[in-house]
């Protein structure tokens, strides 16, 4: 749809972390087993932690529209557009995660505008457009946002929708933190999932909504849902196990310092983690 749509195309994330040039190719030791717990990251280690950045928002609209029931009423699109500053603008690995220049933002507005509808019953008719999108973290190497795409159709609500993209800034490419999870842990990390949704009120009260056997067994999260990082830990939200507008944005946050034997070592997420333990 907009700028961060273009980067849903980046190349994805293959888990190691970016090495130094004299580790390219070493020896190669007798493998060993991963160990059960990540290490604290060296205070001195050096590597990227973040970027610098600005919002920019492009909007437009057309006036002297009419809705079904003929009232009066605009076409309207906001876009927001994620602005990296100084010598950030520099850097060839995080190129992909620049927005594009103004004229080109006025023209994505534009094409959104010609796709917006006034009037009419027709599903496809849409009065408005949005997206707009919200750092969740920002150091360590690791850039997490919140996206958040919304559509006015004139029902009781706008038909959003909400998902993180998290970039290693070592490579600027785009990743599912669920990848940076050991191999053969997602049972015990749905496990774990189940447990801080559980332990939230709202959790709590939309997995007894959705209860509907006579004997109910334990609920399980299914499958592991989209993940975002913010600075307590990883999160998800209610609405990727289905619940409805009114709680769908509510988050469930699992702290860094429960993720320590579920996270693949060499990771971004892992340096995350060893970060956040110190």
């Amino acid at each position: 749809m907009f700028c961060l749509g273009v980067l849903l195309g980046v190349a994805g994330c293959n888990s190691p972390a970016a090495r130094s040039p004299a580790a390219a190719h070493p020896a190669r030791p007798a493998p060993k087993p991963l160990p059960a717990t990540l290490p604290t990251a060296s205070p001195a280690a050096a590597f990227v932690q973040s970027v610098s950045f600005q919002y920019l928002t492009e909007s437009a609209s057309k006036p002297d529209c009419q809705d079904a029931a003929g009232n009066s009423r605009s076409l309207d699109v906001d876009l927001q557009f994620l602005h990296l500053l100084g010598p950030d603008t520099l850097r060839p690995a995080i190129q992909k995660l620049q927005c594009p220049p103004p004229a080109q933002r006025r023209a994505l507005v534009q094409q959104e505008l010609q796709q917006l509808q006034c009037g009419g019953e027709d599903e496809d008719t849409q009065y408005s457009s949005s997206a707009s999108s919200s750092v969740n973290y920002n150091a360590n190497g690791v850039l997490s946002l919140l996206v958040s795409e919304s559509t006015d159709s004139g029902g009781a609500y706008p038909q959003t929708n909400n998902y993180p993209l998290t970039y290693d800034l070592a490579t600027g490419k785009l990743c599912e933190v669920k990848q940076w999870l050991r191999p053969g842990k997602e049972r015990a990390f749905r496990q774990l999932l189940t447990k801080y949704l559980m332990a939230d009120s709202t959790g709590k009260d939309f997995v007894a909504y959705n209860t509907t056997d006579e004997e109910p067994k334990p609920y399980v999260v299914e499958q592991v849902p989209s993940l975002g990082l913010n600075d307590k830990g990883v999160y998800y939200s209610l609405g990727d196990l289905g619940a409805p507008h009114v709680i769908e944005g509510v988050d469930i946050t699992i702290p860094y310092a429960a993720l320590r034997s579920y996270v693949l070592p060499g990771t971004p997420l892992a340096r995350v983690v060893a970060a956040h333990s110190r």
